[in-house]
């Protein structure tokens, strides 16, 4: 009984220090070829029958018992034993009889690779492939090597923070050391994805396009509660409501101009996976207002022999104009330009530009194309960016919470990019966007401004534009009426 009890400690001894082993050890190795083996008859019950014996052996198919371990003169060093997993399965039989060791897919002894280590990394401002792959012990070599086949399909340029990676690492292989890298895949949209993967010496990638099936949508719908609830409300997706705002932008005030009763349409594509799973919204094609007794704005969508899109009045009037009416989104005036008592120095005074309330943070564009000539701390402006557009005008934006990334003097700017954020810095009682028009270098009201066209299509391009704008309004009749679309 003593004698059964030494063994069964012996044996959970054997199991303990199994788990500190190294896999790939050679005493593993041995432990798990010994074990996995029958017991040899006794020295002194030989059978002479080699049948009889085998059929014996088959009749029995147990492991070494505690027994023969213990009396084994090839027993290991225990600390130095490790295996991949035990299962130990509910029985009757004696325990030990019931010890299964579970092997990883390629053999301990073989030293081949294990199944590779995934890493999901996030790319940060900043980053670069080759940086990322670096710093998870990749060597230059294959770095490059990896890169080289990806720039055939992917500007490394345009790799965005946000992005997802997923790495595939060799286990086995140490850092910044040879045959680490095993595969890289990234998705920058719901319908392209970007791989690498190790192929025999070297590396291979490929650019995975989605084949989407195109779907012509028309939105139409009467304003009641604001277009951006409205057109929710049917269905219209997000991006396609953005995209209606930003083109009308120069010659609608969304703030002011839009009202209960007024009416919109929006013609744009829709994109659906072989499933008919509505996946993303594809190009706006055609927009309109009617506001009021106004007569009806439209725009369509023009792209030229150079690739370049824009969008056009029916008679080929660009709808781009020299400044933007409002440069931020969904703000409201909390005072207009002119005379007032002034909040905080409590006397009254010229008020020169319109202030727009909004909340902090909510980003501040550039109304017009130009470039900076003045971005920094200025008195009781606060944060303060002004742009000169041409030898007449330029707009200035006060009580910046913070500058856009790369806004300085001498950069230049496009109409509509962001060149910072609403905020209360400077002499101001509380968020909002201070801004000004300057004409010849004095302050004009900014809401009587009015601009006319900047380009006006003709010979080849206006000929190519009645021919887009012919085929869009074919497409209007034959759309299929909004249903059920997925905001995205």
């Amino acid at each position: 009984m003593i004698f059964k009890l030494k063994n069964l400690f012996f044996a959970l001894v054997l199991i303990s220090g199994a788990i500190l082993m190294p896999s790939d050890s050679a005493e593993a190795s041995w432990l798990l070829r010994w074990l996995s083996q029958p017991a040899s008859a006794p020295s002194g019950s030989v059978s002479n029958d080699s049948e009889q014996q085998a059929a014996s052996n088959e009749s029995k198919p147990l492991l070494r018992s505690v027994g023969d371990l213990i009396r084994s003169p090839k027993v290991p060093d225990l600390k130095s034993i490790k295996v991949a997993a035990l299962d130990l399965e509910t029985s009757d039989e004696p325990l030990f009889n019931h010890l299964a060791f579970s092997l990883p897919d390629s053999s301990l002894e073989s030293g081949t690779p294990q199944q590779e280590q995934i890493l999901i990394v996030t790319v940060e401002k900043g980053d670069t492939l080759s940086g990322i792959l670096t710093r998870q012990g990749v060597n230059k070599h294959e770095v490059g090597a990896a890169l080289e086949q990806l720039k055939k399909h992917f500007d490394l340029r345009d790799l965005r923070a946000g992005w997802e990676l997923e790495i595939g690492l060799n286990p086995r292989a140490g850092r910044v050391s040879n045959g680490r890298l095993v595969s890289v895949t990234f998705q920058p949209s719901i319908d392209v994805t970007y791989r690498i993967w190790k192929e025999g010496d070297g590396f291979a990638a490929e650019k995975d396009v989605l084949q989407l099936k195109k779907k012509v949508m028309l939105a139409k719908g009467k304003i009641s509660n604001g277009l951006w609830v409205d057109a929710n409300a049917m269905g219209v997706p997000n991006r396609v409501i953005g995209n209606l705002i930003s083109i009308f932008a120069y010659s609608i005030d969304f703030q002011r101009e839009i009202h209960q009763g007024d009416s919109f349409e929006a013609l744009y594509e829709a994109l659906y996976d072989e499933q008919g799973k509505f996946v993303r919204t594809g190009s706006l094609l055609y927009g309109s207002f009617k506001i009021g007794k106004k007569e009806k704005k439209e725009l369509y969508r023009f792209k030229n022999s150079k690739g370049s899109v824009s969008f056009f009045s029916a008679k080929g009037s660009s709808a781009r104009r020299t400044l933007l009416r409002t440069p931020v989104d969904g703000a409201r005036i909390t005072s207009r330009y002119g005379r007032r008592k002034h909040p905080v120095l409590g006397y009254t005074k010229k008020h020169k530009g319109v202030d727009f309330g909004a909340k902090s943070g909510t980003p501040v564009y550039s109304a017009g194309e130009g470039v900076i000539n003045f971005a920094g701390w200025r008195g009781s402006y606060g944060k303060f960016v002004r742009v000169r557009h041409n030898g007449t005008y330029q707009t200035a934006y006060a009580h910046l919470s913070r500058i856009a990334r790369g806004i300085r003097n001498g950069k230049r700017v496009r109409q509509g990019q962001v060149i910072g954020y609403v905020g209360s810095t400077g002499r101001s009682t509380g968020p909002h966007l201070h801004y000004e028009v300057l004409k010849n270098g004095s302050q004009i009201n900014p809401l009587k401004l009015t601009f006319n066209s900047r380009i006006q299509l003709g010979g080849k391009n206006l000929k190519s534009f009645k021919a887009q704008k012919n085929k869009i309004d074919a497409l209007r009749k034959q759309a299929t009426e909004l249903g059920p679309v997925a905001s995205n």
